[in-house]
């Protein structure tokens, strides 16, 4: 299976660097920012993900943390015969309208030199967010197919209740590396490489 992972919102495709490199196989990141057309939403970056993903060879293993791991689930629900492992990273399945608000309140009060990290303009970054405010997969869980694997940092209290209540939905125990919080890739990036390549190895030989 090729290897996708997908960095979070914030981050660059050289924050899974170590975690990829750990893995030992051929892994592919891409950059979200290059996958968004010109329209700052969920929408578009959503179209540029797939359309990046029919180009490759299936069936495919998906990782994604955050922003990354809520375009795999998407993925995986709408072409469920094209992905063949599907591993969550402290990924929301609907959205937590509190916390959204609260961040939209944070980006906004940030100077535009804050968001050069991330890859987008501050005016993007506040665009994309408030185009998700709405998203909610719980509808579609029930019919995942592929085999999935839920990993969240102990320090990330948020995103671990509703990675626990995922779990719960889906049947599947949840990963929890304590030393870690929100950004799992850069805090555990060998812990987690062998957990992703422990699982997809397994989901490559069932």
């Amino acid at each position: 299976m090729e290897t996708v992972l997908l960095h979070g919102l914030g981050q660059t495709p050289e924050s899974f660097l170590i975690t990829a490199k750990w893995m030992g196989r051929e892994v592919r990141c891409p950059s979200l920012k290059e996958l968004m057309g010109e329209e700052a939403s969920y929408s578009s970056l959503y179209q540029g993900f797939s359309v990046y993903c029919d180009g490759l060879n299936g069936p495919l293993a998906l990782a994604g943390l955050s922003l990354g791991g809520i375009l795999a689930l998407d993925y995986a629900l709408q072409n469920p015969e094209r992905v063949g492992a599907l591993a969550l990273i402290a990924t929301p399945y609907k959205m937590p309208k509190g916390l959204m608000t609260a961040q939209d309140f944070l980006f906004h009060l940030m100077p535009q030199s804050a968001f050069k990290r991330m890859g987008f303009s501050k005016k993007e970054v506040l665009s994309l967010t408030r185009s998700m405010q709405d998203l909610d997969f719980t509808d579609g869980l029930s019919s995942l197919q592929p085999p999935v694997l839920l990993i969240c940092g102990g320090k990330d209290k948020q995103n671990l209740k509703i990675m626990e209540e995922l779990g719960k939905r889906l049947s599947t125990d949840l990963i929890v590396l304590e030393n870690a919080g929100h950004e799992v890739n850069l805090a555990e990036s060998e812990r987690l490489g062998d957990r992703l390549k422990e699982f997809f190895q397994k989901a490559e030989n069932r």
